[in-house]
């Protein structure tokens, strides 16, 4: 019976009610805690927080490289050129020079 509520928790469809404690290195905690004491929260709530924004940011990259493996080479070319600030006329420039060669 264990096995079977493990498994439909981990499937997200029994909630776990209480809290979980997981296992931090001295600095670490030693920083969450100087952390929550400098914003004059809970460190429960400080730790929630840091981890919720580390969650939502992976979950950004993983979308970002979604979106990037989707393009084509040049695709990605003129989008590697547009971040270091060419211009239309610079970009078209260097594929025209490429294709001289």
């Amino acid at each position: 019976m264990y096995t079977l509520k493990h498994l439909l928790s981990r499937l997200g469809f029994i909630k776990r009610n209480g809290t979980r404690a997981y296992a931090l290195d001295d600095q670490s905690y030693f920083l969450l805690e100087s952390l929550a004491v400098r914003e004059q929260r809970p460190a429960e709530e400080v730790h929630a927080d840091i981890l919720a924004d580390a969650v939502e940011k992976r979950n950004t990259q993983d979308a970002l490289i979604s979106c990037w493996e989707s393009l084509s080479p040049r695709e990605k070319d003129v989008t590697a050129l547009s971040c270091l600030w060419y211009t239309n006329r610079q970009i078209a420039a260097s594929f025209t020079f490429l294709l001289i060669l």
